[in-house]
């Protein structure tokens, strides 16, 4: 009986252990696998690299706003503290833009904050979207004009050329090399009717071609983190961008995001999240 119940013990904290390491696996999206406490490397043909540096862990925190509508300043050496002492190494910066152009005042701002960030040992992830370009109160419309869903375009409009070229590059060109990362607007796939954050397909497919396209290439992209693993949505963008935005052996982003808002009217388990997953592999 001893022995079972040792067994048994043995099976539950093996489980636990699978859990969390499947959890961690799907919120770094498929960049970094857990073995034996230490993060490693996947390359391009699926084998392991050397561990990377144990310490801190390769997770991240988004803590909201760094900078409010008037420009202040949200986020200093006592929030990069309590970020780093949590054992996160990693920081989500949304580059919003309270004035009307991306002046060296806000860039400053934000280049500071960075550099605070990066003082606590956290790399910066830098995510540009809808509140990087504003325009009006109904930007949908805008950012989905032309779009070969709606209207047989190729998905290029009048949005996307200036938020590249007015809000994404004076970005990238004082930041860039201070950015870990890249990410590309935040969830694309959000319904229609229920978010204005929606991308149709071969709008989002260019979008992120025209990033790539100006950006320097040492910066790597993220997609915008996709709602619930949504494999139909990313099916449809690799199609359109394959149709449209001439997407052949090469795509214009280096990793995908997902936001884990799975089984939100009660408690998930592996295997639902292994669906999701497995789906969009």
């Amino acid at each position: 009986m001893l022995k079972m119940e040792e067994e048994r013990r043995d099976l539950e904290k093996e489980k636990g252990l699978n859990r969390r390491s499947f959890l961690l696996l799907a919120a770094m999206a498929g960049a970094v696998m857990l073995e034996g406490g230490n993060y490693r490397q996947v390359n391009e043909d699926g084998d392991e690299d050397e561990p990377l540096p144990t310490g801190q862990f390769n997770q991240g925190v988004n803590q909201g706003w760094v900078m409010n509508n008037e420009g202040g300043v949200m986020f200093g050496p006592d929030k990069a503290e309590r970020i780093r002492n949590l054992g996160a190494g990693r920081l989500r910066v949304e580059f919003r833009r309270p004035l009307s152009e991306w002046d060296s005042g806000t860039l400053d701002a934000y280049q500071a904050m960075i550099g605070v960030a990066r003082v606590n040992n956290l790399q910066v992830l830098g995510l540009v979207d809808y509140e990087t370009w504003k325009v009006t109160n109904d930007d949908s419309r805008l950012w989905n004009a032309n779009s070969w869903e709606q209207t047989g375009g190729d998905g290029m409009n009048d949005y996307t050329r200036e938020f590249v070229d007015k809000g994404v590059m004076p970005i990238v060109e004082v930041l860039g090399d201070q950015l870990e990362m890249l990410q590309v607007w935040n969830e694309p796939n959000g319904k229609a009717e229920e978010q204005k954050s929606f991308l149709q397909p071969s709008v989002y497919a260019r979008m992120l071609s025209e990033v790539r396209s100006k950006e320097r290439p040492s910066l790597p992209i993220l997609t915008g983190g996709i709602l619930d693993y949504d494999h139909e949505y990313l099916h449809a963008l690799h199609n359109a961008g394959k149709l449209k935005s001439g997407w052949r052996m090469e795509i214009p982003y280096d990793q995908w995001g997902a936001h884990l808002y799975i089984d939100r009217d009660g408690v998930t388990d592996e295997a639902s999240l292994y669906s999701h997953v497995g789906g969009v592999r």
